[in-house]
């Protein structure tokens, strides 16, 4: 790379994006420091809640992906100067691959990450410049975590999926778009994402630049989703759950709908009883033998009244309660 578009690649980053990332890493800590809360209102505010992240194994998206970094130092003792940039284009493909239950609330989603792309690298001393470019095809295996309670947070450290707080479920507007910062790409800076109602991250972005007298660092990468397809496959028949276990219900708090998982590991009789606070059974949900698997059903709480209430299951020696809240 020549002298003169190194000397505008970086002047870019630092005219550019350092109101932008100002205004970002404010906005990401408020965004943060209230993520609870909005967690809350959003199930207490009864909003209706769609699926941005359609996980099934067989789905797979395609990015149409590109990234550029660039690194400057000069030392003002030796008076030199050295430093490198690189330009990766092309397409990274998340596939998904497997599923397992790590316990009731957590899923471990097996994700395979395809990369090709065009990678452009060039490194200087003082006045001598080095230039290279080939292609990169590599494959990687990373583990996407659902929390299975709440609106279902993930978490994953991919290239493009890198997240450690993005929800599955979430409000949606007329457009069906919602929009993310998340603090966990290089450099500790936001992320940007946008993700559609069942086609999950739509386009992700990031940018960086530092600057002090010596060094300067800039990066910006972008993607943006090319394909997807959504095989829908259920449940391997060749997965069963290693141990019984009982979900929490989701939505809760619920009106009047909601939908109670559990695992059974070794066929038998299978009870999935109701309880209001006072101990009373209010419903009976399953009493029938069951082989080994994974099932769920629905409560409809419509003739219930506003409270607390409890379900239990029982299943051979195990035998488990969560508490669930109703709210009319």
């Amino acid at each position: 790379m020549k002298k003169v578009e190194q000397a505008l690649f970086l002047l870019l980053f630092s005219v550019t994006l350092s109101a932008q990332n100002e205004w970002k890493i404010q906005t990401c800590t408020q965004v943060f420091e209230d993520q609870n809360a909005q967690d809350n209102r959003k199930i207490l505010s009864k909003e209706t809640l769609s699926d941005f992240f359609p996980l099934n194994v067989g789905n797979e998206f395609t990015y149409s992906y590109q990234r550029l970094y660039s690194y400057n130092h000069i030392d003002l003792i030796y008076r030199t100067s050295y430093g490198n940039s690189e330009k990766d284009s092309g397409v990274v493909v998340y596939s998904i691959v497997g599923k397992e239950y790590l316990n009731d609330t957590t899923i471990s989603w097996r994700v395979k990450e395809h990369t090709e792309l065009l990678v452009s690298e060039s490194y200087w001393r003082n006045s001598n410049v080095f230039d290279t470019a080939y292609i990169s095809n590599q494959d990687s295996l990373y583990i996407l975590n659902e929390l299975i309670i709440g609106l279902h947070k993930l978490s994953i450290h991919a290239i493009i999926w890198r997240f450690d707080s993005l929800y599955r479920f979430d409000s949606t507007d007329e457009s069906g778009v919602s929009f993310f910062y998340e603090h966990a790409s290089y450099f500790d800076v936001p992320m940007e994402f946008y993700f559609g109602k069942d086609t999950g991250i739509t386009k992700a972005s990031e940018t960086f630049n530092f600057n002090s007298t010596e060094t300067s660092i800039g990066v910006i990468s972008s993607a943006s989703l090319k394909s997807m397809i959504t095989d829908n496959i259920t449940e391997p028949k060749d997965f069963f759950p290693r141990d019984f276990f009982l979900s929490q219900n989701y939505p809760n708090p619920f009106n009047p709908l909601t939908t109670i998982k559990y695992f059974v590991a070794q066929a038998g009789i299978v009870t999935l009883k109701v309880y209001d606070f006072l101990g009373r059974e209010v419903a009976t949900l399953v009493n029938k033998k069951e082989s080994q698997g994974i099932y769920s059903v629905t409560f409809d709480a419509s003739k219930l009244s506003s409270g607390v209430y409890f379900y239990r299951l029982t299943a051979g020696k195990y035998m488990s309660t969560k508490r669930m809240m109703l709210i009319k």
